[in-house]
């Protein structure tokens, strides 16, 4: 069998969670299958490589960085193009049995599904499919179950200080041409999700998503991402003194790197917090640290590599997002690590955390947060790392992962 799959950023370049996920999945598959990658060149990358038995062409053209006004624009107008004109160049040179979309941006491609006639799948591990501002959050503010027509979206838009990963400012708010844009690209994969033969969702959340957009049940497949947990079920657990508390996730409001701020600032037990990441709220959080004395540490990104040295060192990992989570790639990589995690009952986390494998909280509660983060340091409430790492292991491990895609791949062909 030869497979397609179709990813905007792939390792070495990832933007998050999705990247990482979709170069496991592929490592995992490549075993079985003749597995191709299409995705975007990057300065100082190989056009065409083999990674391991993944056969990677860097063809595509896109925005560098998501997270910028210009980025996103030239994504929009790019990146489509490039990819469906790539995609028609390699299919007639490979023959594909199966073209896999990981991400949002690629699903694009089923606009060549009659001219290729090829079963397409659709990997849905992102909210942008279902929200313009891709949060599933109404202004910022709660979580949102409401149909998304033009005057909803326009209301909840000028509401709002994010759209994804960009800030919104006075000039974007007061832009008709960013505003039109942002809508009709969100109607566009409305109108383009309904194509898709196949639909794999990250999450109960996300399957629920779709069931909700109307797509058929018989569908859709739910397929976890995959951890390594041979780099986590080795790790050492530290015999600290004082006890450690890590935050890793972006400086945002949507992902609750103040609300741990907040939380942290009622609690008078002895700690040490350290925080990875970037995003926009960097300088906000180093003033509010030093303003209230706090024993917090903000560090810059660290790369995905040293994320396990990075936990080892630590005994609680808070995830406080106040979205919906499409799965919550740190929440699990936590528990394989055999962590205290303490995280947002919202989105995909209930897939991951239960009374076995950690603690949940209401998402944007900064009272209910430090009752449990003083609950832990006084060890008051704990985890049997044993008995949780086997628990995730059950459910997110490679070797299920994989069987359960190539089953799908199986009758799809």
């Amino acid at each position: 069998m030869k497979v397609l799959m179709v990813s905007e950023y792939f390792p070495p370049e990832d933007r998050g969670g999705g990247e990482i996920s979709a170069f496991l999945l592929a490592k995992e598959i490549s075993q079985h299958v003749e597995l191709h990658v299409l995705t975007s060149h990057f300065p100082g990358l190989k056009k065409e490589e083999k990674l391991g038995k993944i056969i990677v062409h860097r063809l595509l053209t896109t925005g560098y960085d998501p997270k910028s006004f210009f980025g996103n624009l030239k994504r929009i107008f790019l990146f489509e193009r490039s990819l469906l004109r790539e995609l028609k160049k390699i299919e007639l040179k490979e023959n594909f049995d199966i073209i896999h979309c990981m991400n949002t941006n690629s699903a694009v491609a089923v606009k060549l599904k009659q001219k290729l006639k090829k079963p397409f799948v659709l990997h849905v591990n992102g909210p942008v499919l279902f929200c313009p501002k891709g949060t599933l959050m109404y202004k910022d503010k709660e979580i949102c179950d409401r149909k998304c027509s033009r005057l909803v979206f326009l209301d909840c838009y000028m509401g709002s200080e994010n759209i994804g990963k960009m800030q919104l400012n006075f000039f974007n708010k007061l832009n008709p041409g960013l505003i039109y844009t942002i809508r009709n690209r969100f109607e566009k994969y409305q109108n383009l999700m309904v194509n898709f033969d196949f639909y794999m969702a990250i999450s109960s959340y996300m399957r629920s998503r779709l069931l909700m957009a109307g797509i058929n049940k018989d569908k859709v497949s739910i397929v976890y991402n995959i951890t390594e947990f041979e780099k986590f079920l080795k790790l050492i657990q530290p015999k600290n003194k004082i006890p450690k508390i890590l935050y890793l996730g972006e400086y945002s409001k949507p992902k609750g790197a103040h609300l741990l701020i907040e939380a942290l600032k009622g609690i008078k037990e002895t700690y040490v917090c350290n925080f990875y990441g970037n995003g926009i709220l960097r300088e906000e959080l180093e003033k509010e640290v030093k303003e209230h004395k706090l024993n917090i540490k903000i560090n810059r990104r660290v790369s995905y590599d040293k994320i396990p040295k990075i936990l080892e060192k630590h005994d609680i990992l808070v995830y406080p997002s106040a979205v919906g989570e499409a799965f919550g790639r740190a929440v699990l990589e936590g528990c394989a690590a055999g962590k205290l995690v303490i995280a947002s009952d919202i989105g995909g986390i209930p897939d991951i955390i239960n009374s076995k494998t950690g603690f949940l909280f209401k998402p944007g509660d900064a009272d209910e947060l430090r009752n449990l983060l003083e609950g832990a340091l006084k060890k008051e409430i704990s985890i049997d790392a044993k008995k949780m790492r086997q628990e995730v292991k059950k459910m997110f491990s490679g070797k299920i992962i994989k069987k359960q895609v190539l089953s799908c791949y199986k009758n799809l062909k």
